[in-house]
């Protein structure tokens, strides 16, 4: 799968969800606050510029990360 238009490409195999959640938080990755985005064993995994790391694996822990990141 390629992330249009960002030059990143995801070799593993990811389930539609955990596929969905990708998309959604590398868009973030431009705009806020997170210096990288990963994955691993099919978690999603974003280190903040602050230098916390966070495992996203759902949609209620994407929604954390988004509070997180737009409030402060």
């Amino acid at each position: 799968m390629k992330l249009k238009g960002s030059g990143v490409f995801v070799i593993e195999d990811l389930t539609k969800s955990r596929a969905q959640l990708l998309y959604k938080t590398c868009r973030l990755k431009g705009q806020t606050k997170i210096q990288y985005t990963w994955i691993k064993t099919g978690a999603i995994f974003v280190k903040l510029l602050n230098g916390d790391v966070m495992k996203i694996v759902s949609e209620e822990m994407y929604q954390e990360l988004y509070v997180l990141i737009t409030v402060t």
